[in-house]
């Protein structure tokens, strides 16, 4: 079945979560994020505003971030595109995100 697909990337906040897009195009599984291999720090996601750098992982999503190391990937799962939110205390990070 063919469909439209999303991508785009994308330099996430460092003080302040970055809302990755404001788009509501709508997903069948989620958002496909890799941090670029030239990354030298972690990527944190999250589903709201409020996310924070941590030290571990956490299946919390709402309020403490998922780490993403540089080179790494994960399904993001959410229905809209706005639904992600990026945070990187280090600058210059890099995400490439894909969704369908």
């Amino acid at each position: 079945m063919a469909g439209r697909v999303f991508h785009f990337s994308v330099t996430p906040g460092t003080t302040i979560p970055l809302q990755a897009t404001t788009s509501l195009f709508g997903l069948h599984l989620g958002l496909q994020v890799k941090a670029a291999t030239s990354n030298t720090g972690t990527i944190w996601l999250g589903a709201t505003s409020n996310v924070t750098a941590g030290s571990t992982a956490t299946t919390n999503l709402l309020s403490n971030g998922y780490p993403l190391a540089a080179g790494d990937s994960v399904l993001f799962p959410c229905a809209t595109a706005d639904q992600l939110w990026l945070l990187s205390p280090t600058t210059s990070q890099q995400v490439y995100v894909f969704g369908q």
